[in-house]
């Protein structure tokens, strides 16, 4: 095993964008009132060396790789009503391309990919305190147009994540469940009550078509299809896709982390350590595990086997990501690390 500091230095929510062999961190709270953006910076995984020095974005970007329309990969961020679309190793720009006009436009995320041959934008847009959604704009040809919309009541307000990866989509959601409140008031009574409660719904990103939806947990839910299966990732769990099935569960997960190694899916979290138990006021110490999914075990029932990486993750943690073969990119209040393991 080896690790290596790839930033050295204090950071401020650090968040993890990966395309290839290209990582962009993004501190969301390093907000930089100069250049109204957050200081971000992309590195070479394979030589771990920075592309070049800090640049400024938002805080809701996304990082695509789509060669049929541009020679290098990209970043991409929506201002007013324009696409912006800079080259993802450095933050120089490469296009702008306006969007369909919105009356109010508030926006929560987004995700650009290539998909049945072609270029479309997913953006997840809450314009009003109610509600919410997810709408598709195809970027071919030269013309942008509103490919579809879907639309949903949401009464949480602050703002949610979406996630893209192969042909799947996942968008927070809610649902209406029945709960019985009980009134004392004046005549003891049992009445029904529908109450929103949160969900993570499932699409296929091609036509739009509900798969199917799940209670979310901590954080931000993952889709990716990897080693030739496709998953849903949560903070502590694995579900596989279309079916929903669970495949793995790891208690004390505080992050998780799709990707594909010698061409076997996998995924990794950081994970509290039980042992010892922490002081009284101590953050627990974070410790990497991770498994591979598609172990004959799962065959009949049995979880893959976790395998920890003896290593503690040093700071806060703030997030990670499961890079080339064998790798584990860990960030934290006191930089941004990668961990390598022999497989």
């Amino acid at each position: 095993m080896h690790v290596t500091r790839l930033w050295d230095r204090t950071l401020d929510s650090p968040r993890l964008y990966r395309e290839g062999a290209i990582l962009m961190v993004l501190e969301e709270e390093s907000w930089d009132y100069g250049t109204s953006g957050c200081h971000a910076r992309s590195f070479d995984l394979r030589t771990r060396e920075p592309f070049g020095p800090v640049f400024t974005l938002p805080e809701r970007v996304c990082l695509a790789d789509v060669p049929e329309r541009w020679p290098v990969p990209v970043l991409a961020y929506v201002k007013s009503e324009t696409l912006v679309v800079k080259d993802a190793r450095n933050g120089r720009p490469v296009e702008r391309i306006p969007l369909p006009e919105r009356e109010c436009r508030s926006l929560s995320d987004a995700a650009l990919t290539r998909i049945d041959g072609r270029t479309v934008l997913y953006l997840l847009e809450n314009p009003n305190r109610h509600d919410h959604g997810w709408t598709v704009v195809g970027l071919d040809p030269s013309e942008p147009f509103l490919a579809w919309e879907n639309w949903f009541p949401m009464y949480r307000e602050h703002q949610e994540r979406m996630s893209l990866g192969g042909e799947w989509l996942a968008v927070p959601d809610e649902e209406y469940v029945v709960w019985g409140v009980e009134y004392t008031a004046h005549d003891p009574a049992f009445v029904p009550e529908h109450l929103p409660e949160p969900r993570v719904g499932v699409y296929r990103a091609s036509d739009g078509a509900r798969m199917g939806k799940v209670e979310p947990e901590a954080g931000t839910a993952v889709v990716a299809t990897v080693g030739g299966h496709s998953y849903l990732a949560q903070e502590q769990s694995v579900l596989c896709l279309p079916e929903l099935t669970p495949v793995v569960r790891v208690p004390l997960s505080v992050g998780v982390a799709l990707a594909e190694w010698e061409g076997r899916p996998v995924a990794a979290f950081a994970q509290k350590k039980e042992d010892p138990p922490s002081a009284a006021g101590r953050v627990p110490p974070i410790r990497l595990v991770y498994c591979f999914l598609d172990v004959p075990e799962n065959t009949d029932g049995a979880e893959p086997e976790l395998v920890a990486i003896p290593w503690e993750i040093p700071g806060g943690f703030c997030d990670l990501l499961a890079g080339l073969d064998g790798e584990v990119v860990v960030a934290t209040s006191e930089g941004v690390y990668v961990v390598t393991i022999d497989l």
